[in-house]
């Protein structure tokens, strides 16, 4: 048989054989970056109350507890004569969050400390605030809830609670029963206004959306945060630590500093990873085909925001 006879079957063969690469590889690819976009799990399966069990309660250290309800964190501090929460969660979990307080406290909420703006952080305010508590947050995170707010359509001020009443630049100190908490803003991070809450003496920290506990943060990039903003911002609560710290994540199980070193450390190399192919020359697309969060256990994916959402973020970041 001649060669000119044999050579289409092989280009033919051979263009099969790539065929058939191209879309194992983009199918491998579509699987490892899961279905949804976004959210790394919108079915709440791995959850511990799922989407519409009870809320799982987590005691943390002198009367502080963590209040998980459809993956979304609340701490929750039990004084003498009132309540202070840590982030407020938003509706339809509100009922559910509050019958896990039920059954720690019949007292009032007095106090509610925002971590940022986000409404899965703020959603509650109004619930928790029926009672007079005082909302407090940084002044950057206090404008973003009214612009917000106002954005949204709301004719006339905002519900009582909803906004802060107590807004702060830099660090805010009180006191509340036992506890000395210590607010403090860290800057250019994960949204407007961050800020996490060290309650002293018991030496746990609330540090809303700066540390997602097995899951990847949704960085705000079209409020002009950045990848090495949140990195930075991990570092600066990191100092906060030592091995002894109790750190309430905004979403997942508490943790410690081991675990949110090891997060931040991940989180570095998958920026790493995607700041060296975009300095190739690779785009978005490709770079999500070349997987650069290989470094991100899979068993990480509980909470937070899909891993091809996560390098999106993170090449439109980069500078």
């Amino acid at each position: 048989m001649s060669r000119s006879a044999t050579s289409p079957r092989k280009l033919i063969r051979a263009v099969v054989v790539l065929a058939v690469l191209v879309i194992a590889h983009l199918g491998v690819s579509y699987w490892l970056y899961d279905l949804d976009d976004v959210l790394a799990n919108r079915e709440g399966k791995g959850i511990p109350d799922g989407l519409t069990g009870p809320a799982h309660i987590t005691p943390l250290r002198d009367g502080i507890f963590l209040i998980g309800a459809s993956g979304k964190n609340v701490v929750a501090v039990i004084g003498t004569d009132g309540v202070l929460l840590v982030d407020s969660n938003e509706p339809p979990e509100l009922e559910r969050v509050q019958a896990a307080l039920d059954t720690l406290t019949d007292l009032p909420v007095r106090y509610i400390i925002n971590t940022h703006p986000h409404g899965d952080h703020i959603g509650g305010n109004a619930f928790f605030a029926r009672d007079g508590a005082q909302v407090i947050a940084t002044r950057s995170a206090a404008a973003r809830i009214r612009e917000d707010d106002a954005a949204n359509g709301r004719n006339g001020p905002p519900p009582s609670g909803t906004v802060p009443d107590t807004v702060f630049d830099d660090s805010y100190r009180m006191t509340f029963g036992p506890h000395t908490v210590e607010i403090t803003e860290i800057p250019d991070a994960h949204s407007e206004g961050d800020a996490v809450v060290r309650f002293v003496e018991a030496n746990v920290i609330a540090a809303g959306d700066l540390f997602i506990n097995e899951g990847l943060p949704y960085i705000a990039t079209d409020m002009g945060r950045s990848i090495d903003g949140y990195l930075a911002g991990m570092g600066l609560l990191i100092a906060m630590a030592d091995d002894e710290t109790v750190i309430a994540p905004g979403h997942g199980p508490a943790g410690d500093m081991a675990r949110l070193a090891e997060t931040r450390d991940r989180l570095a190399g998958v920026r790493n990873a995607v700041a060296f192919r975009k300095g190739l020359g690779l785009s978005q697309k490709l770079i999500i085909l070349t997987y650069p969060a290989h470094d991100w256990p899979v068993s990480w994916q509980r909470y937070g925001v899909a891993r091809k959402w996560f390098v999106k973020a993170v090449y439109r970041s980069l500078q």
